[in-house]
């Protein structure tokens, strides 16, 4: 983290660069530091830094409607921009409001038809209770963007919902693979062998992992 502080020190008023740095502590499972960070941003770069600002939020477990109160604004910041839109839509999911996700995840698309879009629209169709559709809906989104991490870890869980537990744990090792940065493919995976009672290929799986050295959560399951 020293490089992170130095960059800050450097370059105090410099809006993209304390950007970036924001969005990269986040990738970090840093969101309290993330959010330090853009707070003064508000004003300068205000989409993104209420974007970053939701994340933390929602990861200090904050009430949804707190969380979508800074989507909002990244949305109003930045109308034209599809991203705030989606975001915003992932957090009505999360908090339930499907029809509303759906709505959103289909404005995103329109405005940008990208696979990220098209890979919200499909997995919102397991929370809508039509998990085939979704596994359809995710397959066209991977022949398109094999190298989609997202998209692998979340038809894993539909197919492990499912009870089909092999096609679900290739699905998760994919995104491991494509994903080696995101301790949270790495614990679901774990947390899928031991499921499946292979402790041994779990507790091997947490000890090549690259966040084993910071991540409470990966120590706590060793």
């Amino acid at each position: 983290m020293a490089s992170v502080d130095a960059l800050l020190t450097a370059f105090p008023d410099h809006v993209q660069i304390r950007a970036e740095v924001a969005q990269h502590l986040a990738r970090l499972a840093e969101p309290g530091r993330a959010a330090d960070v853009v707070r003064e941003m508000v004003g300068s770069r205000p989409a993104q830094a209420w974007l970053i600002l939701a994340d933390e939020a929602a990861r200090s477990g904050r009430e949804p409607a707190e969380v979508i109160r800074f989507c909002r604004r990244a949305v109003m910041a930045d109308p034209l921009s599809p991203h705030p839109l989606a975001e915003w839509g992932r957090e009505e999911q999360r908090a339930g409001n499907w029809a509303g996700a759906e709505q959103l995840f289909a404005a995103a698309y329109e405005m940008d038809p990208q696979p990220a879009f098209a890979a919200d629209l499909a997995a919102l169709k397991a929370d809508q209770g039509q998990p085939h559709e979704a596994l359809q809906g995710l397959r066209e989104v991977l022949r398109e963007s094999r190298r989609y991490p997202w998209a692998w870890w979340r038809r894993g869980e539909i197919h492990w919902a499912l009870g089909e537990m092999r096609r679900a744990i290739r699905c998760m090792r994919i995104a491991v693979e494509q994903a080696p940065e995101d301790p949270h493919y790495v614990l679901r995976l774990y947390q899928a062998f031991e499921e499946m009672g292979q402790a041994e290929r779990a507790a091997a799986l947490l000890r090549q992992s690259p966040h084993l050295g910071r991540s409470a959560d990966l120590q706590n399951s060793l």
